[in-house]
């Protein structure tokens, strides 16, 4: 497994509409470094597709992961 020099961490709740534009100026960013990274979603019980949202983008661009956080309250 690969080091991870950058991690870039995005608490989310109810964002399926600004996600995809973020991931698209992130995507611009991370592609021209020259060392490692990862952007974790933290997706904190979202009413809308921002999970959804996030596992699509994910398929295509394997440094994105989802961490859903399930809140009681």
């Amino acid at each position: 497994m690969k080091k991870i020099f950058l991690s870039i961490i995005i608490p989310t709740h109810n964002e399926e509409n600004r996600l995809p534009k973020a991931f698209e100026k992130l995507d611009e960013f991370l592609k021209e470094q020259k060392y490692s990274y990862e952007v974790i979603v933290v997706e904190n019980g979202s009413r809308d597709k921002t999970a959804q949202v996030t596992r699509e983008y994910a398929k295509k661009h394997h440094y994105i992961k989802l961490m859903e956080v399930k809140t009681a309250w």
